[in-house]
């Protein structure tokens, strides 16, 4: 339903400074002073930060609060668990604060999630979805597969949860809950990134108004439906993971580096990478290979192409509809 969430106190005070640090004051070369000094506060999956100006902001992950990892969702029931463990963290934290604010105070930051268990393996979805796009929010990330279109304000991100808590470094001690776990978790998050997206599409959107599934499934449903096929507009791809893979073989391998490249990521994965785009995957091969082994590299690639069976369509955005929906 929800996952990260940054609220606002206006009432408060520090009954125990020594608990939060200090970010001194920057400087130039000048001795000009460029920003000032702030007070933050780091707990696990809880921060307060107090800037220069005296506005406190809390940042927290509601299913890290109740369930210590966000592979699980929080339901309508977890509101006053919620609120409590906010109050336990600002408590621990030194604070005096108007407990009111929490539920009352409007958000600066809210996440809207749900996990779809879907029927196929979680790459086809993403692929999938990356042939769509949506107006002045387009990025595709392969790396943790994961497709997001996102600008400054909101962000629509799909991926692989259970591959990002079984490959992420900060996601280490949630390992134990994937022990044995397929990758058939598709999790879908609306992000509204600043207090200014929430504004323009909510007005004032506190604690206690937004924890509604209905108003979830509503906001993600507004997200899909704008989504739209791409045609010939190329999403912005993240292939970096790919350089630096063929790097490391050119360091460690003296030859057959193409073919020691293909066998480790999966010539599948390689091409839905590289979105099929022919001309695409030729300007990578070209900072790695000279122009002989280019074409050459081109010519074997599309031979295991032909190998691989095709695809069967379907409609795997009605699937996620429907999900979402029940």
């Amino acid at each position: 339903m929800l996952d990260t969430i940054t609220g606002h106190l206006t009432e408060f005070d520090l009954k125990q400074v020594n608990r939060f640090e200090l970010q001194p004051a920057r400087v130039n070369c000048f001795g000009e002073e460029i920003s000032a000094t702030k007070k933050f506060y780091n707990a696990p999956h809880f921060n307060i930060n107090i800037k220069p100006d005296q506005s406190l902001y809390y940042k927290t992950s509601l299913p890290h609060l109740i369930h210590k990892t966000s592979l699980y969702e929080i339901t309508e029931n977890h509101y006053e668990d919620c609120v409590n463990l906010i109050k336990k963290e600002l408590d621990r934290s030194g604070l005096i604060y108007n407990s009111e604010e929490i539920t009352k105070v409007p958000l600066a930051r809210i996440d809207f999630s749900r996990n779809i268990i879907v029927e196929n393996p979680v790459s086809e979805y993403i692929f999938y979805l990356s042939q769509f796009r949506m107006p002045r929010r387009d990025r595709l990330n392969w790396k943790t597969e994961t497709v997001s279109f996102r600008n400054s304000l909101r962000e629509l991100c799909i991926y692989n949860k259970v591959l990002e808590i079984n490959t992420v470094k900060s996601c280490i001690p949630e390992r134990r809950f994937t022990i044995g776990m397929p990758e058939n978790v598709l999790r879908l998050e609306s992000r509204f990134r600043k207090g200014s997206a929430i504004k323009s599409r909510f007005g004032v959107l506190n604690l206690e108004d937004a924890f509604h599934s209905d108003l979830t499934r509503s906001i993600l449903q507004a997200d899909l439906n704008s989504l739209t096929r791409a045609n010939s507009i190329q999403l912005e791809l993240n292939l970096e993971d790919s350089h630096n893979l063929m790097e490391q073989i050119k360091r460690d391998y003296s030859s057959n580096r193409l073919k020691t490249f293909l066998s480790t990521m999966g010539v599948p994965i390689f091409l839905q990478k590289f979105n099929y785009d022919f001309d695409l995957i030729k300007e990578f091969l070209e900072e790695h290979f000279k122009r002989a082994a280019v074409y050459k590299a081109l010519r074997e690639i599309q031979e295991i192409q032909n190998l691989i069976m095709p695809v069967k369509q379907k409609d795997l955005l009605q699937e996620i509809r429907t999900k979402l929906a029940a």
